[in-house]
């Protein structure tokens, strides 16, 4: 008997042929919604194999009204599956491993956003659709380039490390901090290490590249001093953040906030960042 696999939200049908050649599958294909719970708890009753990915949440509710031998995470870090409630209903739960491809997608589409924020494209999108592109060459849009600035990135990881190697070869002078010096990597990437204060008063840019985490969380306040001009942030705001950011945009404060989900990365709620009063 063939296993049978429910998947929370649409994906490539490459995928879906691997897949399929296995398993009959079961998708929630909508792609202008996401899943209701009641909908996942009826996909589930005749499923034993849940694919999991976006933030659908799957709880304690929703495990007890299935009979599930696996939940797969298409992460790598899970933010959507309480991993306890399915740890004590013997359910195994697997994420995705730190592979060089989500780095890469993540570095290059973090680079994507940097670029359409020095040169403001969403703005000019906005009003070509809208049939408001009055001028050519227009000061109202007015950008800025990458080449000859300085960008600062928070948490040299994986993914900041590809980044850094992604502006620096565009002409950007790049900078970093971390919960420690990596002299190696200073040599390797010709990064110059500051302390985060510092950073933020010398950077044009900042990426934010932490995974948001108990320890993370409140890492960067919107009210910093010295604050660059256009500091962006890559990883996962909390909804809290996200209004207070919304609220210092409609202030005239030029910013952009760029979101992903970044490797995991040691959480140490006793640490703090060197020269900085926020905890790590």
């Amino acid at each position: 008997m063939r296993p049978k696999v429910f998947i929370v939200q649409a994906v490539p049908e490459e995928a879906l042929t691997e897949l399929r050649a296995v398993a009959d599958v079961e998708m929630f294909g909508a792609l202008d919604r996401t899943i209701t719970r009641r909908e996942l708890q009826s996909g589930l009753r005749s499923c034993r194999y849940l694919w999991v990915l976006g933030e659908i949440p799957v709880d304690g509710e929703i495990l007890d009204g299935a009979e599930l031998k696996l939940i797969a995470i298409m992460e790598i870090l899970s933010r959507s599956v309480d991993i306890a409630a399915a740890t004590a209903r013997g359910i195994p739960v697997t994420t995705l491993p730190n592979l060089d491809a989500v780095t890469t997608s993540t570095a290059e589409h973090t680079l994507g956003l940097l670029v359409a924020l020095a040169r403001r494209l969403p703005q000019a999108e906005r009003l070509l659709r809208e049939g408001r592109w009055a001028q050519y060459q227009s000061m109202s849009l007015l950008g800025t380039r990458l080449a000859g600035k300085s960008l600062g990135i928070v948490g040299l990881g994986n993914v900041g490390r590809r980044l850094a190697r992604y502006a620096a070869g565009l002409g950007m002078v790049v900078r970093y901090t971390d919960r420690g010096r990596l002299p190696e990597m200073e040599q390797q990437l010709g990064v110059e290490w500051r302390g985060l204060d510092e950073l933020f008063r010398e950077s044009d840019f900042i990426a934010l590249t932490p995974t948001l985490t108990a320890s993370s969380r409140g890492l960067v306040g919107l009210g910093r001093s010295g604050s660059p001009e256009r500091p962006s942030t890559c990883s996962r705001p909390s909804r809290r953040q996200s209004a207070a950011a919304r609220t210092r945009v409609s202030s005239s404060w030029r910013t952009s906030f760029l979101r992903r989900i970044s490797e995991r990365r040691h959480a140490n709620p006793g640490r703090r960042w060197p020269g900085s009063s926020h905890p790590v």
